[in-house]
Formats: structure tokens, sequence, C-alpha cells
């Protein structure tokens, strides 16, 4: 009976997807390769969606007994694996390091930079996450690194190399020319094939500037942007440890791969409505987006209880306070107090010269 209520949602899940292909969504932010890719991003996202809300009503045990189902592998508890075991600034130690995660952590904030389009954003993130592993190495083993993996490694390494390219390649895009012709109006063949490439690529290109530190609304729409990137990938560590989903799974590939096509366009839509004054509402993609980092971290927050006995350490709850503290004070010094003294000085300084014109 499993196996075939397993086969029936699947088939179920094809007939939502095909609908969704042609008639969901309506006009979203992309047009290229073609409209009807997005639909379909679209359409996973909202099946991913339902897939989480399901899991959301399970316990633990049955969350994991259902992926077995569906891959007789999975359901067995993780090896607990640490990687600051040997923590020696050498060859010997740095070298285990050094797997195909690498390159994997260099895509992905290639990616993120050409979602985000800020480096400053996408700097933001990187450290904050390094951040959250140390508050969080007493929960996950695979949080304890060595100094040199978070901050060689990881921030000034792979992260900076994938940011670095990732905003090279946005300055390359929001210079070049886009003129498009029909490929029917092009004679030659090798211009038919150029024309045929080149509908892989954007149909045109729109450089991101969120005014984190000029308007109070770009401050709240940027922290907002830095709190989902956080969720979304502590999510996926959170739900490999708790669902007993191995690193190398494909599930795990496919999460990110999915979470990426999602955030592209509901990013460009975040930005549209917070920029243009005809936008008045945010689109498909962008809720949906929302929607699903938001029921991942219910469910971690739901399976987590009783299955992380460690308190916090009291130096990582006074950081966070401190940091959450900064947060509320900063924009109310640079957004209200600090126009409100640069008001009052203006208007000091016009009554003086008045004074003295009046001697």
């Amino acid at each position: 009976m499993a196996v075939g209520l397993l086969r029936g949602l699947g088939v179920a899940a094809l007939v939502f997807l095909f609908v969704g292909l042609m008639f969901l969504g309506g006009k979203g932010p992309f047009i290229r390769p073609h409209p009807a890719i997005w639909r379909l991003v679209l359409s996973l996202s909202v099946l991913y969606l339902m897939a989480l809300v399901t899991v959301l009503f399970l316990s633990l045990d049955q969350a994991r007994q259902l992926l077995r189902y569906i891959d007789e592998s999975l359901g067995q508890e993780l090896p607990e694996k640490s990687y600051a075991e040997d923590c020696s600034f050498t060859w010997t130690a740095i070298r285990p390091q050094l797997d195909i995660f690498v390159v994997a952590h260099l895509v992905g904030w290639y990616v993120r930079a050409l979602i985000l389009r800020d480096e400053w954003i996408c700097w933001i993130v990187s450290v904050m996450f390094e951040a959250c592993e140390y508050s969080l190495q007493h929960q996950l083993p695979n949080f304890a690194e060595c100094w040199w993996d978070h901050w060689l490694l990881d921030v000034f390494g792979c992260n900076w190399l994938g940011i670095w390219l990732g905003m090279r390649t946005c300055a390359y895009l929001s210079m070049q020319p886009y003129r498009w012709r029909s490929v029917m109006d092009i004679p030659d063949l090798s211009g038919k094939l150029g024309r045929t490439i080149a509908q892989f690529t954007p149909h045109s290109w729109q450089s991101f500037d969120w005014a984190t530190t000029r308007t109070f609304k770009g401050y709240l729409v940027s922290l907002l942007m830095v709190a989902f990137c956080l969720l979304s990938d502590l999510n996926a560590f959170y739900l490999k440890y708790l669902l007993w989903i191995p690193p190398p799974h494909p599930f795990n590939l496919l999460r990110l791969i999915l979470h990426a096509l999602m955030a592209a366009p509901a990013v460009r839509e975040v930005y549209q409505y917070f920029t243009d004054p005809q936008c008045k509402r945010l689109g498909a993609h962008a809720w949906t987006c929302m929607a699903v980092i938001c029921t991942e971290t219910i469910i971690c927050l739901k399976f987590a209880r009783g299955q992380f006995t460690a308190k916090f350490p009291d130096v990582v709850i006074y950081s966070w306070s401190i940091g959450l503290i900064l947060l509320i004070i900063f924009p109310f010094v640079k957004f209200y107090l600090y126009p409100r003294i640069a008001i009052d000085k203006k208007k000091k300084g016009t009554r003086n010269k008045r004074a003295l014109k009046s001697e």
C-alpha cells in the first residue's frame, strides 16, 4: 500500500507541475530562457511548500520513516563528525578539508552574488554565518571548525572568490548592450546559433542598490534579506542533522538548487517592490520563497525539541544580545537622531545669519 501511495503522490505531483507550467504565476520578473521555465520553478516551489507543510504535522520519527520509504538508504542515524579535531596550521591538517564541498561552497557563493547583486550584503551574510557556526557548534558537531577553516578557507577563501567572481559577472552583464532580434531575422547559420545560445542569457540586467545606510526602508529590507539568507543556510544543516540525511545525498543538492532557483526571481521581485513606485505588491515568487524558508525553520524548531540538551553558552547569549541592541540603536541614530541634529544646526545657522544682518 505504501508503494502504491507514493506512486500516486508522484503522479499527482507531475500533474500539478504540468498545470502550474501552463497556468500558474502569470507574468514573472524573468522571461529568459522562457517564461514557462519560471512558472515551472514557481510550481516546484509550491509543491515543495506543500510537502513541508505535510512534514510539519508528522513526528520526527514519522518524518524519518517517510524519507526511508522514498530512499531505503535513509532513516539511519548519522555519525557525528567534527572538523576541529586537528587545528594545527599544517598541510596535513588542511588537506582533508579540501574536498568536493569546497567547490560547491565557491559555486554557491558565486550564485548568491548573482542573486543579491550587492557585495556588502554578501560579505555581511558570509561573516554572520560564521558567527552562527560559532554560536551553534554546541548543537551541531559540523559547526565545530578550526579558526583557519572558518576564516581562511571559508570567509577569505571560497566566499571571497565566489563573491568576487559573482560581482565581476554582474558588472559585465550590466555593461552589455542588449539588442534582441528574432532567430528568423538572422540570415547566417552561425548567427542563428549564437542567438539560440544567447536565449539562455538575461534579456536585460538590473543592477541593485538596496540603499542600506541611506534610507530606513532600505535598512529594513537589507536586514530582511540577510535574515532569510542565514535562515536558509541554517535550515540546510539542521534538516540534514534531524532527518538523518547524509551530506552527499542528492536530496541536499536538489534542495540547494531549488532554493537558488526560487531566490533569483524572488529577490528581483523584492527589489522591484522596494524601488518601483508603480509596483504595489510583492510577486508570487517572493511570497512563496519566504513561506518555504519560514516553514523549514518551523520544522527545525519543532523537531529540535528534546534533541539538543546543551544550554547556550553565556558568551553566545551576551554577544547576540549586544548585536540586537546595536541593530536597534543604529537606525534610530542614523535615520532619526542625526537628521534632527542636522536640521537644528541648519535652523540655528539661519537664525545667526539673520541676527548678523539685522545688526
